[in-house]
């Protein structure tokens, strides 16, 4: 094999591989918040830096910045540009602005539950696809109680 023969196989090796390996490592970081919000006894290698990861200041923040976002989308959604609008459901969390307040207050606090934080992430992710932005009322109202009992605990 020629050098750029050689360098045209690492270049489709690594365009093939990298996105493999990001997706495995989503996938393996999604079943351990699964597993910590559900209160499932595993002691994985990724459950163990899930758990730590949820007890970092800064990723508390990103959460409840994150949140925070998610109901101001919902209380100023008509004045959001159309075409950046998320969807229409996320107006139904506009409605509890108080839960939503007290599990930011919980979140910030160094003795959240893990399982509440892992919950809430979990409802976060995949932006205006996530649980947090789609959603009827009853399925919001379920989520953030059990959010909130979560990180009481």
């Amino acid at each position: 094999m020629t050098g750029p023969e050689l360098l045209s196989v690492a270049i489709v090796a690594v365009i093939v591989v990298v996105p493999l390996v990001v997706f495995d490592r989503s996938r393996r970081r999604e079943r351990a918040l699964g597993l910590i919000a559900r209160g499932a006894a595993h002691d994985g290698d990724d459950v163990t830096a899930v758990t730590m990861a949820l007890g970092d200041p800064r990723h508390r923040q990103q959460l409840v910045a994150d949140l925070a976002r998610a109901l101001d989308h919902a209380e100023r959604w008509e004045t959001i540009p159309v075409a950046a609008r998320p969807p229409e459901s996320v107006r139904n969390l506009a409605s509890r602005r108080a839960e939503i307040d007290e599990i930011i207050s919980l979140a910030r606090g160094a003795d959240a539950a893990p399982a509440g934080l892992a919950l809430l992430e979990l409802s976060l992710l995949g932006s205006y696809g996530s649980a947090v932005y789609a959603g009827d009322p009853r399925t919001h109202r379920e989520l953030l109680w059990r959010i909130r009992y979560l990180l009481a605990k």
